[in-house]
């Protein structure tokens, strides 16, 4: 993994806020962001199908690994809230025995309801459409995650505040999305991804976060599918330019104010 700790990503983030703020979410001027959802599920398995499933298992892996690290490094174990669970594999095996002595909610499209309580009934979901999420989940977390999540919205602000609104004081939240310039090249302007609204860049994605009043604690560049030690080992001795292996940002983040 390649890490920055602290703020100095997003320290430019209060000069010009709402100027960029307008200009799409603090992307870079010319980004045309997509105007259409392709991940709203209208019927269960229309959107997590086997594939899906399976993948859920590989892709944001290491994203999870450094949630359940957070979760250790705190004094008591914390309420977990995953926003955008999708299935929620990684969860039940990294987080849920981090937190036994906690509740874990996730919150998602109303049509996994069915899967998550047969697969997973020690999760307590709670449908939420998260371009509108204005349900009080009645409880604050000390943990959020939303991992690979806010890309995938016409617009992630709601979202964004829902998160901060049920953090409990003191509590971290830990946000993912693919790095753009790694992922597509710096001149990339619209996510050839369909299921994409819109791709972030690391120090516009810090800004984005920053602005909605959160405080950078660390940027994280990891794989986005599950890679061996040896595997991550190879990645950090590649040349710089090389490195599209750490295409996922992590941004572990506490809000700055209620």
């Amino acid at each position: 993994m390649i890490e920055h700790t602290g703020g100095g990503l997003g320290t430019a983030a209060t000069e010009g806020t709402h100027g960029m703020k307008a200009n799409n979410y603090f992307l870079k001027a010319g980004y045309v962001s997509l105007t259409a959802v392709e991940t709203v599920e209208a019927e269960p398995g229309d959107y997590w199908t086997p594939w899906r499933i399976e993948m859920a298992s590989i892709y944001q892996w290491h994203v999870y690994e450094a949630a359940r690290d957070v979760a250790r490094g705190m004094p008591e174990r914390p309420h977990v809230l995953d926003v955008g669970c999708g299935y929620p594999i990684k969860l039940h095996r990294l987080l849920a025995p981090a937190s036994a002595s906690a509740s874990v909610t996730v919150v998602d499209q109303p049509t996994l309801a069915g899967r998550i309580a047969a697969d997973f009934p020690e999760l307590r979901f709670v449908p939420v459409d998260l371009e509108r999420p204005d349900a009080d989940l009645g409880a604050r977390f000390g943990l959020v995650i939303c991992s690979d999540v806010l890309e995938h919205l016409l617009d992630p602000d709601p979202c964004v505040a829902f998160i901060k609104r049920h953090l409990a004081p003191g509590g971290v939240a830990v946000f993912s999305t693919p790095e753009r310039d790694i992922l597509r090249g710096r001149d990339c302007l619209r996510s050839p991804k369909p299921e994409h609204v819109r791709e972030w860049n690391r120090e516009e994605f810090v800004r984005y976060i920053e602005s909605h009043g959160f405080r950078t604690l660390r940027s994280l560049l990891m794989p986005q599918a599950r890679f061996t030690p040896e595997q991550l080992a190879a990645c950090r001795e590649a040349p710089p330019d090389s490195r599209d292996c750490f295409a996922c940002h992590t941004l572990i983040a506490e809000p700055t104010a209620p």
